[in-house]
C-alpha cells in the first residue's frame, strides 16, 4: 500500500526551503480534559454479519484505557514513507513549467511555486497521482501534544526523496 499526506502551501514551502520538521493535525473527537494512552499499536476488533468478534488489523492510534474508543492517526504510524500531494494543474503542450515533474508527455506546475497570476486549472491535492509527487517524507515519529488548549497529531517528518514522483 502507497501511502501519502496532503500538504497546504505553507508546509510545501517549508519543505522547499528545509525549514519543515513537524507537521500538526488536531485531532478530531478528543476534547481537551479527556485521558488516553498511546499513540501505539492496538489490535483492532470487528464484529462479523453474525455478531460475533474476530480480530482485525492492526492499527496505530490513541484510545482511552478500556479500550472504548480509540483514535487512528492521520500519519500512519512512524518509519512509513509518504508521498507529498499538493495543489498542482497539467499543463499540455504550452512550455510554461515551473518546478515541474515530467513524465513522458504530461507536464505539471505546482501551484505554491506559480506567479499569482498564472491562470491554470488548479486540481486537488487529494487527485494527485503519485507520479506527479515531487517529494516523499519518513514518518520519524507520532506524538499527542496539547498545542494552545487543543490536542494536536504532532509528527515529525524528514524529507526521503526531492523529486519523488512514482513511474
Amino acid at each position: 500500500m502507497i501511502n501519502s499526506i496532503i500538504l497546504n502551501a505553507e508546509e510545501v514551502r517549508g519543505l522547499l526551503y528545509g525549514s519543515l520538521s513537524r507537521i500538526v493535525r488536531e485531532v478530531k473527537g478528543l476534547e481537551p480534559g479527556d485521558l488516553f494512552i498511546g499513540p501505539d499499536w492496538y489490535e483492532s476488533v470487528k464484529v462479523d454479519s453474525y455478531g460475533e468478534l474476530y480480530a482485525g488489523p492492526s492499527v496505530f492510534c490513541i484510545s482511552d484505557e478500556n479500550g472504548e474508543w480509540s483514535i487512528k492517526s492521520p500519519f500512519s504510524s512512524p518509519g512509513t514513507v509518504l508521498y507529498v500531494r499538493e495543489t498542482f494543474a497539467e499543463i499540455d503542450g504550452c512550455g510554461f513549467i515551473i518546478g515541474a515533474c515530467i513524465n513522458g508527455k504530461d507536464k505539471v506546475v505546482y501551484k505554491v511555486d506559480a506567479p499569482d497570476n498564472l491562470y491554470a486549472k488548479w486540481q486537488s491535492p487529494a487527485t494527485m497521482p503519485l507520479w506527479a509527487s515531487r517529494f516523499s517524507i519518513v514518518n520519524k515519529s507520532v506524538t499527542v501534544e496539547q498545542i494552545d488548549g487543543v490536542w494536536c497529531w504532532v509528527m515529525d517528518a524528514g524529507v526521503v526523496e526531492i523529486g519523488a514522483g512514482g513511474e
